[in-house]
C-alpha cells in the first residue's frame, strides 16, 4: 500500500496519520481511475442484448445476433485502443503503484475478455474475416495492458 515512501524522517515531519491519509487518497483515486478506465470496456463484454429472440422463439441457431456481437467487439476495440493509446504516454513514477494498477486492470478486464470470446468468437462467421471484429486474443490484450505506463517506466 504505497509504503515504500514512508520514511522515518517523512513520517516525523508530517506524522504517520497524514500519511496514512495521502495513502488512501492515492489508492481511492487509482480505484476510481481504474474503474472510469476500465467500465467501459468491461460494459461492451456483458451478455445482455445478444440475444435475439421474439417472445417464446429465438431466432438463428445460436440464438445470438451476429450484427449486435460485431457491434460489440467494434466498439469494445474502439473503445481499447483509445485508451491505450491514450494511457501509453502516461507517468507512473511509483513501481508499486505502477504494478498495482497493471494487476487491477488486467484482473477486471482480460478475464471477463476471455470470457466473452469463449462463449461468443465462434458467432463470428469465420470465412467474412474475423480479424475485423476480434482484434486481440486474451493473452494479446494482457500483453497490451502490461505495457502501460511502461513507456516512462524507466524513471
Amino acid at each position: 500500500m504505497l509504503t515504500t515512501f514512508w520514511s522515518a524522517e517523512l513520517t516525523e515531519m508530517i506524522g504517520e496519520n497524514y500519511l496514512i491519509k495521502l495513502t488512501d487518497n492515492v489508492m481511492q483515486s487509482m480505484a476510481n481511475y481504474v474503474g472510469g478506465s476500465c467500465d467501459g470496456l468491461v460494459y461492451c463484454l456483458r451478455q445482455e442484448g445478444l440475444n435475439v429472440s421474439w417472445g417464446n422463439i429465438s431466432f438463428g441457431s445460436s440464438g445470438v445476433s451476429k450484427r449486435a456481437l460485431k457491434e460489440r467487439f467494434n466498439n469494445f476495440n474502439s473503445l481499447f485502443n483509445g485508451i491505450h493509446k491514450k494511457q501509453m504516454m502516461w507517468e507512473v513514477p511509483d513501481l508499486e503503484l505502477r504494478t498495482k494498477l497493471h494487476q487491477t486492470i488486467l484482473d477486471k478486464v482480460v478475464s471477463p475478455y476471455r470470457s466473452f470470446l469463449g462463449r461468443f468468437t465462434s458467432h463470428i462467421d469465420r470465412g467474412k474475416h474475423p480479424e475485423r471484429y476480434i482484434r486481440y486474443s486474451a493473452d494479446e490484450l494482457g500483453s497490451k495492458i502490461s505495457a502501460l505506463f511502461s513507456y516512462h517506466s524507466n524513471l
